[in-house]
């Protein structure tokens, strides 16, 4: 499972948000300070926001799965698929400057490629009987993996509403 991660997740962060378009007078700005932390406290609170809100969602899915009587083997998987279409909807608030920002605006074909190849490993890995015995995922059922997955879609707003709070936090 870890080792689908970081096949997942580094290509993400290196191909989505290297293929980024820098902001408007970009080269204008003067360079960062040389005592200046390469993360701001905000960005850093930010991503434990994120992250924690990920975590819950996994968990609860998780017990959830349990409690309504899946398999072990099923609720993990069912909580792995979460945990990585959590991931990648989360780009999209992250690329974004502003959280009024519309999510879409500009995205580089190269992350459309990415998130795309990116969905349809996850859907094998999950759903093929053979990708998934060699991963140790159950197969789910396409019922159950579209629940899965749009546990992590709906982490969406959660994500928004997170960069809006700090941002009104830091105005203030």
């Amino acid at each position: 499972h870890i080792a689908f991660l970081e096949l997942v997740i580094d290509p993400t962060g290196t191909l989505v948000f290297e293929a980024e378009a820098g902001g408007a007078g970009l080269m204008q700005r003067p360079p960062r300070r040389a005592q200046e932390p390469l993360l701001s406290r905000r960005h850093m609170l930010l991503s434990v926001l994120q992250g924690s809100c990920i975590t819950a969602g996994v968990m609860a899915l998780y017990a959830l799965a349990l409690a309504q009587g899946w398999a072990p083997a099923a609720a993990a998987t069912a909580a792995f698929v979460c945990l990585v279409v959590a991931n990648g909807v989360l780009i999209l608030p992250s690329r974004a400057d502003h959280w009024r920002q519309p999510l879409l605006r500009g995205l580089p074909g190269v992350s459309m490629v990415v998130l795309g190849g990116t969905l349809a490993a996850l859907l094998l890995v999950t759903l093929w009987a053979p990708l998934a015995q060699a991963f140790g995922f159950a197969v789910l059922g396409p019922l159950p993996w579209l629940l899965s997955g749009a546990c992590g879609v709906v982490l969406l707003p959660v994500f928004l509403m997170n960069k809006r709070f700090l941002a009104r936090v830091n105005a203030a």
